[in-house]
């Protein structure tokens, strides 16, 4: 699922955040719910509020609907996530960083910087907190940013040797659309991926987003 808001009282912000919750079905949906909830509580009780409290918050309100935030639930519930709060301003990211990475075009290099994460998202156990990573990232006028799920990286494709489809040929893909608009880039991209599972088992739900910063 991925989550947006604007600051109400600055247009030069924006916060993004994509998050992969364990689990499908209803489990996935509740899951879903509690931390779009923890979101919305913390920006509507303090608009300036950071990535790092934004990310904090979310791992409270898991701790609290699945145990006490002292003696969680012996379970894994929680989620793999890429927060990102945007200054179009001083034009830079501040990104945290648990379970999932980010593909970021900089055009004024023309390149593909791919900032991976360490493994692991957020869950009821406050241990958790401890692996994630917070990155500032400066970025330029129309650069562009791809965020995916693993279940685009780790889809098996459909020609042998069977093989996930990872890193490598997401960048390649990425690098082929980037004269086109993002709406455009995001058809390109649905297509590649389909080709690539073919008669393959979908492994897991998919979620990708492509824009471009100004």
């Amino acid at each position: 699922m991925w989550w947006v808001d604007g600051l109400t009282e600055s247009i030069d912000r924006i916060r993004l955040c994509l998050f992969d919750c364990t689990g499908h079905g209803v489990p996935g949906a509740m899951l879903s719910l509690v931390f779009t909830n923890a979101l919305e509580r913390t920006f509507a009780n303090n608009q300036q509020a950071d990535s790092l409290t934004a990310v904090w918050g979310m791992q409270a309100a898991i701790a609290q609907t699945f145990g006490e935030s002292d003696h969680p639930a012996n379970i894994d519930h929680g989620c793999d996530l890429v927060f990102l709060d945007i200054d179009r301003r001083q034009r830079e990211l501040d990104v945290i960083f648990a379970g999932l990475g980010l593909m970021h075009w900089v055009v004024g290099e023309s390149k593909v910087r791919v900032y991976q994460s360490p493994r692991g998202g957020i869950s009821a156990h406050a241990d958790c907190l401890r692996t994630i990573q917070q990155r500032k990232i400066s970025y330029q006028q129309g650069d562009r940013i791809l965020l995916v799920t693993d279940g685009i990286t780790d889809q098996i494709g459909d020609k042998a040797p069977r093989r996930a489809l990872g890193y490598r040929r997401q960048i390649q893909q990425f690098e082929s659309t980037l004269h086109c608009a993002p709406s455009a880039a995001m058809e390109a991209f649905k297509t590649f991926f389909s080709i690539w599972q073919g008669d393959q088992q979908r492994r897991d739900d998919v979620t990708i987003l492509i824009f471009d910063l100004i």
